[in-house]
């Protein structure tokens, strides 16, 4: 009986040590994207009228919940930089080679037209993996009468090996690479370039 007091306090001790070590305090990102590289061969064999313009409108971010984009253990993770981050993504789909990005001012005029609202960018952990969501409304308008709407989800999923912010930026940017390959399959496609 008296190991079993001895083994229940030490316990005690234990937990009320771990729980002291946990911060509480939120983490604040300060947002980069690093990711969408990827093989430029495409690029060489495309001349400038083969590839796809899209002339990039408006990025907005039209989440519910601004302030916070997750949590880290019990602290919340805070984000700066949200559709920055976005925007640089955003610039990164012309790097194959297939889209050359135009901006909304210039005198691209039959190109089609490709606004972004984010609408979540998430970031959580679990006892040892990290994942992160990003999901994009996107529109693109082709013409005056035709336009398609679609909702884009990009997942991002890794080991927690630091604990560190910068894990927590590789994942979230992992999730906005996946969401934003997806973004442009569905151009080229439209484009009608063959891949």
């Amino acid at each position: 009986m008296v190991w079993q007091l001895e083994y229940l306090t030490i316990l005690f001790v234990v937990a009320v040590m771990m729980s002291s070590c946990v911060s509480m305090e939120p983490i604040r990102l300060n947002l980069r994207y690093e990711g969408l590289s990827e093989n430029g061969s495409k690029q060489d064999k495309l001349s400038a009228g083969e590839k796809c313009t899209i002339v990039v409108g408006s990025i907005i971010d039209s989440r519910s919940n601004t302030e916070t984009i997750g949590h880290f253990g019990p602290a919340p993770v805070l984000a700066d930089g949200v559709v920055a981050w976005l925007t640089e993504g955003v610039n990164h789909l012309g790097d194959s080679g297939e889209i050359a990005l135009s901006d909304a001012g210039s005198s691209s005029e039959k190109a089609p037209r490709l606004e972004i609202a984010l609408r979540r960018v998430s970031v959580y952990d679990n006892p040892v993996r990290l994942h992160a969501t990003v999901v994009l409304n996107t529109r693109v308008q082709y013409t005056a009468d035709s336009s398609a709407d679609r909702l884009y989800r990009g997942e991002g999923d890794r080991m927690d090996w630091t604990g560190g912010t910068s894990e927590l930026l590789d994942t979230l940017n992992l999730a906005l690479t996946d969401a934003l390959r997806k973004v442009k399959s569905d151009l080229v496609t439209a484009c009608g370039i063959e891949r």
